[in-house]
């Protein structure tokens, strides 16, 4: 591609543009595309000693990791791109920042470490008024207490949640917050409830193009359809999501399809088919260091030594 503000020397304008194009690449799903545009732009803001743009860069390079499963890469970006925030006083990227740890240690295994984060988060966005880091913090915290087993607590988050992203229009954190609602729901053992709010995030994720959402959204409908019986219908919903997964370089979403494609499959009886599907998964868990790990294990002896 040719760079127009790079004929007329402008370096500044050169990094904006090439910026640009990482967050457009990622928005699309070529995350490596993106990486590769982000370390370009952010050699020439340092080159010229923009640390707010540095900042920002870094965070865009934190959130294509974590996008790739390599959470422990992401989190040096994510605490690069604090120090600047805290350094040139930009709370409102302090405040997302600490989002992005929060979520890259709950990916991790460490839901009470995220808590930590999200708090500090929200209590940020609280006191600049950005209600959509106060959004993205309750949803957050929603996730972080899911992960602990609380499900009522968690539908608490995920209901304030959906209150602002409502209010502001934001159509992705609506989205999101019903997916999650979704999730609790299925906790507490109510499938047909999950699946209405699955099928109202899978709708709007489809509207806006969020093809990660996308995938997320059918393996969750997955994961309902299974909790009812409907085994094939799960399968087929698993299917979707591998496809989508694969397409743009969601390795945890791949993973995630992979393994519940094979633990239905199990139950199906079918264990020669579920075999290589699980030995996939378990390669790609221990990869990107997944604390379903052990689930995987377990999953691929049971099937092992059942054949």
């Amino acid at each position: 591609m040719k760079h127009y503000t790079r004929e007329i020397g402008n370096r500044r304008g050169e990094g904006h543009e090439i910026g640009s194009l990482g967050v457009a690449y990622a928005a699309i799903g070529d995350t490596r595309k993106a990486i590769e545009h982000y370390e370009k732009a952010l050699a020439i803001e340092r080159e010229i000693g923009d640390r707010r743009a540095q900042g920002s860069l870094l965070g865009n390079l934190g959130n294509a990791y974590c996008v790739l499963g390599d959470t422990r890469e992401a989190l040096e970006y994510y605490e690069k791109a604090l120090a600047i925030g805290r350094e040139i006083g930009d709370r409102r990227t302090e405040g997302s920042t600490l989002g992005n740890l929060g979520i890259a240690y709950k990916n991790l295994g460490a839901a009470r470490k995220a808590i930590e984060y999200y708090e500090k988060q929200l209590a940020i966005a609280r006191e600049i008024g950005d209600r959509r880091g106060e959004g993205n913090a309750l949803g957050s915290l929603g996730n972080a207490y899911a992960a602990l087993g609380d499900a009522r607590k968690a539908i608490e988050y995920y209901e304030r949640t959906l209150i602002i992203v409502r209010e502001i229009d934001n159509r992705s954190g609506e989205g999101n917050a019903l997916g999650s609602l979704g999730n609790a729901y299925a906790a507490l053992g109510d499938a047909q409830k999950a699946i209405e709010c699955y099928e109202q995030t899978l709708a709007i994720h489809r509207e806006i193009g969020n093809r990660r959402g996308e995938s997320q959204d059918l393996g969750n409908l997955g994961n309902a359809y299974a909790a009812l019986g409907n085994v094939p219908k799960a399968i087929e919903y698993y299917e979707e999501q591998l496809a989508i997964a694969r397409e743009i370089g969601d390795r945890r979403g791949e993973c995630t399809a992979l393994y519940n494609m094979a633990n239905q499959l199990c139950n199906l009886g079918r264990h020669a088919e579920a075999i290589p599907l699980a030995e996939e998964s378990l390669a790609i868990h221990e990869a990107i260091e997944d604390p379903w790990t052990p689930k995987v294990h377990a999953l691929l002896a049971k099937l092992k030594s059942s054949s």
